[in-house]
């Protein structure tokens, strides 16, 4: 044990082990991200752990009773909310680009959590209708539309992120046709889809992050 822990001896692991470990790691990241806008867009109470608003790194499930560092994550909030006021988009993208310090999380889970509070009832009694995706990569897509009285939210997910070098070519997701004639905003990076965008682009849906959450909500 200690030669395996010896720097000399272990050089050669580390070199061959830490790129390998980069990759899961950000492939954990991505599906992560994917699973927490399903979490807070899909039926139901989403259930967050308490500071598991950042990265969580336990082997088994969190422990609420873990201390949990509040100023730190009050300090990045902040910080967070002031940048996204002035360039979503592009905060969004420099965040998932540094997205070790769990600030990107924490965006998305305070950005989608205030949509949810803004429209209480779209996501109390609104309806939920799988989409489906159509085109060589339809397989790597998960996505559904919520509705509720002229209100309504797509949530677009890639959930497998190690597949992500095979492209979106000519992959399209189909949206209902009484969705198809409003402008949509995604509600993470701002993006806009225009009226008429019937089947939007895969490639267009996760330009800058795994997840899209585009809303035709008043």
């Amino acid at each position: 044990m200690e030669r395996a822990l010896d720097a000399d001896q272990s050089r050669g692991f580390l070199g061959a082990f830490l790129p390998f470990q980069e990759r899961v790691a950000e492939l954990g990241m991505r599906n992560g991200l994917a699973q927490l806008a399903l979490k807070l867009t899909a039926p139901g109470v989403p259930d967050i752990y308490q500071g598991a608003d950042l990265w969580d790194f336990s082997l088994v499930d969190p422990d609420n009773r873990r201390p949990v560092d509040f100023d730190a994550r009050v300090r990045l909030l902040g910080e967070v909310l002031t940048a996204l006021c002035q360039d979503r988009r592009g905060t969004m993208r420099r965040l998932i680009e540094n997205w070790r310090d769990g600030a990107i999380k924490l965006a998305m889970t305070a950005t989608l959590l205030n949509f949810r509070r803004e429209h209480e009832a779209l996501f109390r009694d609104g309806r939920y209708e799988p989409v489906l995706a159509e085109g060589p990569a339809a397989e790597r897509v998960c996505a559904f539309v919520r509705r509720h009285e002229g209100n309504a939210v797509f949530t677009a997910v890639s959930p497998f992120p190690g597949q992500s070098g095979l492209g979106w070519r000519d992959t399209v997701l189909k949206l209902p046709e009484d969705f198809q004639g409003s402008q949509c905003q995604d509600v993470l990076t701002g993006v806009v889809f225009e009226r008429g965008e019937g089947a939007p682009a895969a490639e267009r849906l996760f330009a800058d992050l795994p997840v899209a959450v585009p809303a035709a909500a008043r």
